[in-house]
């Protein structure tokens, strides 16, 4: 009976150590398993920045070819347009001119405008005083006769 028990001790142990080996095995592969998908993420992630960046780098060149066909259909143009340039410049010229003389007789007329409306103000209304100041004219009012009066032996002015 001894030996019988020994046996089964044996395999208990045989058992435990295989149980132990397996925990570890089991272990050893989620570990391996974990670091095969950090890689291949790593991998994945590492490719996809490639991608990115080399789309980038495409755009880049396809603006640079347009930017490129834009500035060569620029001087195109103006080379073909350099021999008509003294033509408009002369026109433009006269363009000019003529919106300035048109705004200089609505500036003028405009003053004109004004003037007769002060003008008109005045006669219309001869019995208000109007006080010139400069090239304006002012109504004098109560605070006018105010300045030279005084408030217990002080002018408002010093107040």
């Amino acid at each position: 009976m001894q030996k019988l028990e020994q046996k089964q001790e044996e395999k208990k142990k045989e058992e435990h150590e295989k149980e132990i080996k397996r925990e570890i095995e089991r272990r050893r592969s989620g570990k391996d398993m974990l670091e095969y998908k950090r890689k291949h993420e790593d991998d994945q992630a590492r490719r996809a920045l490639e991608e990115r960046n080399k789309e980038k780098a495409e755009e880049k060149a396809a603006r640079d070819r347009i930017r490129q066909q834009i500035a060569q259909d620029r001087a195109d143009r103006a080379a073909r347009y350099a021999e008509k340039k003294e033509e408009q410049d002369a026109i433009k010229a006269a363009e000019f001119q003529a919106k300035q003389a048109e705004m200089e007789s609505r500036r003028d007329a405009a003053q004109k405008e004004k003037r007769e409306a002060v003008r008109k103000r005045v006669l219309d209304k001869r019995t208000d005083e109007f006080k010139k100041e400069g090239k304006i004219y002012r109504l004098r009012t109560q605070d006018d006769e105010d300045e030279n009066n005084t408030w217990n032996g002080n002018s408002t002015q010093q107040m």
